[in-house]
């Protein structure tokens, strides 16, 4: 039988209780240890105690309720006591565990190893020990990818921000790096084996993109002793757009004069959280109408120039055009204001000591004062008097290209004073009045006179105008005295003797306006040079064609054109009374006929040529004329009678002539019928013309022959017989 009471110990330090079961007889006390006394009570009065024997406490066991895990998976773990008796109990809330690189929670006995690998687990109770041995391997990790502006624009730092997760059951803080990639590529600084390192169970990798476009982004954790690497991240799809930009004009001053250069400044910049240095051009206007513009191109300046020629308010406005990376934008400068520019107004004038009825010209030259630039419009007042006092009328009034003239002539002696007020018309400068310019024109006459210089002989003309009034046009006198120098050409007049002054030639004019002496120049002649005839040197032909004969001289070795003088001539004709025709050389070498035709013979002419350098030479010409011939023709006879004959005329032809024919008679013959010769007889004129002389002529037979000569004195013979008949009227017999 067995009874269960309340029994309560004391030992020698202090009493405890517990509840106990006596079983036959024993005592079986459940707090293993030392021997104690034990009290029983009951519900009775007396109170009673035993002196028991206690079991002895043997080992201890340790038994996890998992062998393997991974890093962080807590394990819990149970521990047994077992008595001498082998009887255990269940002491894992009493006993004190450990585990190696890991710590364990009291009472539940929850132990958990941060670190990979075999580690040993104690359980301690009541002096005993026991160990467990738990596999730990790495935990798995989750890897996710945020950014901190999507979409960002170009120049914006954007944060990814990687954060590693420890799968469960898994637990604890990876370490090592995460690495970031851009699409298959490493990002600079984040990527590759080191990566971006953790901090907590986040690592960070900042990028500034400089253009626009969409990246694929992800992040992969590489692991580390006691986790293992992740799969990459899900893809983060990162917009990258345009930057916004702002645009500022300024302009380097607030006020200017026209013509004055405005300098325009843009500053192109982009806006938070944009960054980076835009590119491209910036267009500035003035505003006007039509409006002046100017370009800047960022890449070489920030700065461009406009003129503003007329006064003004101008606000300048600048639109910038954007570019790949960039948005466009526009901005102004404040009004700067235009205001008309001053002038100047200077009259001056080109008269070098003038002299009575001297020409010369006041002009007005009206110009911008800095900074201000441009021509003023407008027109101009002269006011300017003679040596009189007498007021001149100008008729240039308006300006062109900032000036206007007035021109005096007709000088007289003293002093002219000029002066003029320029008037803006167009509204772009201000009005402005000259100095006075004062030209006093005298009355001086200068000398003109000649010298022979080197001349041998001969006299210097005299200018019988001389003295001349001052700017008067003098015309230079030729070399009228004959002045001249042995083997010296005359070469004209010089203001020095050396002549090395201004060199004038007969005929020349200039303005006199000093006392002139000019002097004769004479060249060196250059001794003369030989050139010579070539052929033809000879020629022939006929006295018929004598008349028409022409033929060209011919030379070599001459400079420019010759020059031919007649010099000698020979003349051997065919009948010695040298008739007039002869040969002749014109100036230019054309040789022909005087006085022809020429009779036959042979003609010779010679003589000197000079060509256009003075160079000289000798020519000759040798010409033959050959007779030719004169033939009689028909009638060669005639008849006629007794009473006719005195009234015969006939002529005597011929052919081959050349010009007139002179007809001489050698020989008459008759043979009349009584043969008494009366003085009648048959003759012929210088002509050619047949007549009786002396008639009439008796019956008979007469006859009459000569000789003929042309005009080119070919000759040839002619003759003619008269038969003369009776007629039964009483002509005389014989």
């Amino acid at each position: 039988m067995s009874i269960s009471l309340p029994l309560r110990f004391r030992t020698k330090s202090r009493p405890w209780s517990l509840f106990g079961t006596i079983i036959l007889g024993f005592i079986i006390i459940l707090g293993l240890g030392a021997i104690a006394e034990a009290y029983l009570s009951s519900q009775g009065t007396g109170t009673g105690s035993v002196r028991v024997a206690l079991t002895n406490l043997d080992r201890i066991t340790i038994t996890p309720t998992l062998s393997t895990v991974v890093t962080g998976q807590p394990v819990t773990y149970t521990v047994k006591a077992f008595d001498n008796f082998d009887n255990s109990t269940d002491v894992t809330a009493a006993s004190t565990l450990t585990i190696t690189n890991g710590t364990c929670v009291p009472v539940t006995a929850s132990c958990t190893s941060n670190a990979v690998g075999s580690q040993t687990v104690t359980a301690t109770y009541q002096g005993k020990t026991a160990n467990a041995t738990q596999i730990v391997n790495q935990a798995a990790t989750a890897t996710t990818v945020l950014s901190s502006a999507n979409p960002s624009v170009v120049g914006q730092t954007v944060g990814y921000t990687a954060t590693v997760a420890v799968t469960s059951p898994g637990t604890g803080t990876p370490t090592g790096f995460v690495e970031f990639l851009d699409g298959a590529t490493p990002i600079v600084g984040c990527g590759g084996s080191s990566g971006s390192a953790l901090t907590g169970l986040s690592a960070t990798c900042s990028v500034s993109y400089t253009s626009p476009a969409s990246h694929v982004i992800t992040a992969t954790y590489l692991g580390d002793t006691n986790f293992l690497a992740s799969s990459p991240s899900a893809p983060l799809t990162q917009i990258v757009n345009q930057a916004a930009t702002a645009t500022g004009l300024t302009t380097d001053l607030s006020t200017y004069v026209s013509g004055e250069t405005i300098v325009v400044t843009a500053t192109v910049a982009p806006v938070a959280p944009g960054s980076g240095t835009p590119t491209g051009t910036v267009s500035v206007s003035d505003g006007g109408s039509p409006a002046k513009t100017c370009v800047i191109t960022l890449s070489s300046g920030t700065t461009c120039t406009i003129v503003e020629t007329a006064p003004g308010n101008y606000t300048f406005a600048g639109t910038y055009g954007g570019d790949a990376n960039f948005l466009g934008s526009s901005g102004s400068a404040a009004a700067v204001v235009v205001v008309a520019d001053g002038t100047t107004t200077v009259v001056t004038d080109n008269a070098s000591s003038p002299v009575t009825g001297a020409t010369f010209t006041f002009t007005a030259t009206v110009s911008a004062l800095g900074p201000g630039t441009g021509t003023p419009g407008g027109t101009i007042v002269w006011n300017v008097t003679d040596p009189n006092a007498n007021p001149l009328t100008c008729s240039d009034t308006t300006l062109v290209s900032g000036t206007a003239t007035c021109t005096i002539t007709g000088a007289l002696a003293g002093t002219y004073h000029a002066s003029a007020s320029f008037t803006d018309t167009v509204g772009n400068f201000t009005d402005s009045s000259s100095n006075t310019d004062k030209v006093v024109v005298g009355s001086t006459t200068f000398t003109l006179t000649y010298q022979g210089g080197s001349a041998t002989s001969g006299t210097a003309p005299s200018d019988p105008s001389s003295p001349y009034a001052s700017g008067t046009a003098v015309t230079v006198l030729g070399n009228t005295g004959d002045l001249a120098e042995a083997g010296f050409t005359f070469g004209g007049w010089n203001t020095q003797s050396n002549g090395l002054g201004t060199s004038y030639a007969p005929g020349a004019t200039f303005s006199i306006s000093a006392n002139t002496v000019l002097y004769a120049v004479f060249s060196a002649i250059a001794p003369p040079t030989t050139f010579t005839q070539i052929a033809p040197f000879s020629g022939t032909t006929t006295t018929g064609d004598s008349s028409s004969f022409s033929i060209q001289l011919n030379v070599t070795g001459n400079t420019g054109a010759v020059t031919f003088t007649t010099t000698g001539g020979h003349t051997s004709d065919g009948d010695g009374d040298h008739d007039p025709g002869h040969l002749k050389v014109s100036s230019s070498g054309v040789l022909t006929v005087a006085d022809g035709p020429l009779e036959a013979g042979t003609y010779t002419v010679s003589g000197t040529m000079k060509d256009a350098a003075v160079d000289n030479g000798t020519w000759t010409y040798t010409f033959t004329v050959i007779a030719s011939t004169i033939t009689q023709i028909a009638p060669f006879s005639g008849k006629t009678t007794f009473h006719d004959s005195a009234r015969f005329s006939t002529q005597v032809n011929v052919t081959g002539a050349t010009g007139a024919v002179t007809f001489m008679t050698t020989s008459v013959s008759s043979s009349d019928e009584d043969n008494d010769h009366d003085s009648a007889h048959v003759k012929v004129s210088d002509s050619g013309v047949v007549t009786v002389a002396d008639g009439p002529l008796e019956a008979g037979t007469y006859t009459v022959s000569g000789t003929m000569k042309d005009a080119a004195g070919d000759t040839g013979t002619w003759t003619y017989t008269l038969t003369v008949k009776g007629d039964g009227r009483g002509e005389k017999h014989v």
